[in-house]
């Protein structure tokens, strides 16, 4: 199993770059990184910005630059799905800093025979974390051609398991592995969530 960290984003919304905010005594990427290696023999980073991850590259953990730039999670996507040796692989982001690992290899276990496999929380598709195999890649390079950024605009093309979100409580009871931190809000939030679950270590 492979594992892609999407890290090309802009974070334009915190005005810096959010892979590297500490919650707690770990940065965002590094928490990911964490999640992704109990998970997977081989991680990669996908990031326009190559040298600013350099200094993570050890064991199974790769950086790749994004093939095509500015093209947002979609085009990180399938730059791993290029890269990887895997049939299926595992979509995180980097400022998803609390993802469960049970959750993970629950997403991976339900992710034979399907294209996509990704969770509904209420009436919002969360296609990070997922899973996405390497039949992607045509149907991901359509979408882009035709101008598409977001990760959904394929699925049309693509067979997709859906898993709602009641079936994940065991995992993730508060469902924290679809936070994110877009803003100054969130990091502040994030980092009291560290706190109130004892990972502010």
């Amino acid at each position: 199993m492979t594992t892609m960290i999407l890290a090309g984003g802009q974070s334009s919304r915190l005005g810096r770059d959010k892979a590297f905010e500490k919650i707690g005594s770990s940065t965002s990427i590094e928490r990911v990184i964490e999640s992704a290696i109990s998970v997977s023999e081989t991680v990669f980073i996908v990031a326009n910005d190559t040298e600013k991850y350099d200094h993570l590259v050890k064991g199974e953990i790769r950086v790749l630059k994004d093939r095509i730039p500015m093209q947002g999670p979609l085009g990180g996507i399938l730059t791993g799905l290029e890269a990887s040796d895997d049939m299926l692989n595992l979509a995180l982001s980097c400022d998803s800093p609390f993802l469960s690992a049970d959750l993970l290899r629950f997403l991976v276990s339900c992710s034979k025979g399907y294209d996509v496999t990704l969770v509904r929380v209420g009436d919002r598709l969360h296609p990070l974390p997922g899973v996405y195999s390497k039949d992607c890649i045509g149907p991901i390079s359509e979408s882009i051609r035709n101008g598409q950024r977001k990760i959904v605009s394929f699925f049309e093309d693509v067979n997709v398991n859906i898993i709602d979100s009641g079936k994940i409580k065991n995992m993730d009871r508060d469902l924290y592995s679809f936070f994110n931190i877009n803003n100054e809000d969130d990091l502040s939030e994030a980092r009291s969530i560290a706190k109130k679950i004892g990972a502010d270590r």
